[in-house]
């Protein structure tokens, strides 16, 4: 019977030991490069490759930048495992993308770097199924990125959630959007023709979603944004916008438009339980219809703007 007991708790002992080592993070003390013409480098870095798959086989710690990619047209899977940095102050991104196109990465998780995944001048992309956590920025767009496509990732705890600047016919879709300090989806500088849908968007102590400064032509549609503040804001000039669809509850303010957006269409919203349902500043042509506006406060408010509140017989005006 000792025996017998003997042989049951090495064999647990042993057990418990592999599973430990195998999930050993390995320390990268230099960036890992998937480089142009696809090898790995360093060739300890934790990638198995297979043709134009390339698969992370631990977790890694990085303090530098983690993973630099110079090859396209590639599929990056991280299995679930996890890339951590040293810090958002730090200066470091977790997946650099500049330039690239045609490359999906998924089900990564990023953790303590500047960036978690950045694309720079990139197009025809794809980032799914990530998990993006107390970053400066989780997923930055910029420099005429265009046609990319981020979708169902979970993004919390970082400054900003998801930043756009100078990006056209970019799709963000059905990702859950947390407690980032900041924003969750920001758009910036002339950002056009992108697609904003069935995002869950919650929990920020500013914008849920904020068009800026010539975000033109975007259409924002079936999101759910709570207690953000507001949860959707178009300011300086963000004209020719369409939202519709959202469910938009709790907070300071629905739906703000300030510093002369105009011709914005904004209709099909379930707006409730918010201070002001919707707040119009110097922000004028506006066509406002179709909307349920529920137990606010202030249904609306409306300084120095002309806008259009129905858009006539039969179809009618809002649900007050």
């Amino acid at each position: 019977m000792n025996r017998k007991l003997a042989i049951i708790f090495v064999a647990i002992f042993i057990s418990q030991l592999i599973s430990i080592l195998g999930t050993q993070r390995v320390m990268a003390s230099q960036t890992i490069y998937i480089k142009a013409d696809g090898s790995v480098y360093p060739t300890t870095a934790p990638i198995q490759q297979d043709g134009n798959i390339y698969i992370l086989t631990a977790d890694i710690t990085s303090d530098s930048d983690g993973i630099i990619i110079e090859r396209d047209n590639i599929r990056f899977d991280g299995v679930g495992y996890m890339l951590q940095g040293t810090g958002a102050q730090n200066y470091f991104m977790g997946i650099n993308l500049a330039g690239r196109n045609n490359v999906t990465i998924e089900r990564i998780g990023i953790e303590a770097f500047w960036i978690g995944i950045n694309l720079d001048s990139t197009s025809h992309n794809i980032i799914c199924d990530n998990e993006l956590t107390n970053c400066s920025w989780g997923i930055n767009l910029y420099g005429f990125s265009n046609n990319n496509t981020i979708c169902d990732n979970n993004i919390a705890y970082n400054k900003y959630g998801i930043m756009l600047q100078d990006c056209y016919a970019d799709t963000i879709s059905g990702n859950n959007i947390t407690e980032n300090y900041w924003y969750g989806i920001a758009s910036y500088y002339n950002c056009s023709n992108n697609i904003i849908s069935g995002n869950i968007v919650t929990k920020h102590n500013y914008d849920g979603i904020r068009l800026l400064r010539g975000s033109n032509n975007n259409v924002v549609f079936r999101n759910i944004l709570t207690d953000n503040n507001p949860n959707i804001r178009l300011d300086f000039s963000s004209n020719y916008n369409t939202i519709y669809g959202n469910q938009i509850r709790n907070s300071d303010c629905g739906v703000s438009l300030y510093h002369s957006s105009k011709n914005n269409s904004i209709f099909e919203n379930e707006i409730t339980n918010n201070t002001i349902g919707i707040s119009l500043s110097e922000s004028s042509n506006n066509s406002i219809y179709h909307n349920n506006f529920i137990n606010n406060s202030n249904q609306a408010y409306s300084y120095n703007s002309i806008n259009k509140w129905d858009y006539g017989y039969p179809s009618g005006g809002n649900y007050w």
